[in-house]
């Protein structure tokens, strides 16, 4: 029987942190292929909010659009829980010498 180990809390809001950024970072270099691929395309970042848009950069770009949105949506979600557990985190080491206090009085 092996025992598993639990990382702690503030390995696991920085380890998901990074994995959200990552993800965003693909999910702008694939608006970059998508880019490059069609010449003549508006700045990037009004391409970057097409990237919601079905058939935003035509049929061709189609699947390269899905796969960027999958990797936008992802990031967010895991960044936002690292950025979550980060917030738990600085809040109860915050207030944790107040409610200790409190108790003690």
């Amino acid at each position: 029987m092996s025992i598993m180990l639990i990382p702690p809390l503030e390995d696991i809001a920085l380890a998901a942190i990074a994995v959200g950024l990552l993800f965003l970072v693909r999910c702008l270099l694939t608006i970059r292929r998508i880019r490059t691929e069609l010449l003549d395309r508006p700045p990037f970042w009004s391409d970057a909010a097409a990237v919601g848009r079905a058939g935003a950069y035509g049929p061709a770009a189609e699947p390269d659009r899905r796969h960027a949105m999958r990797q936008l949506i992802f990031g967010v979600v895991v960044l936002s829980c690292g950025l979550a557990i980060a917030a738990f985190l600085i809040v109860t080491s915050v207030l944790t010498p107040f409610v200790q206090r409190g108790m003690t009085v």
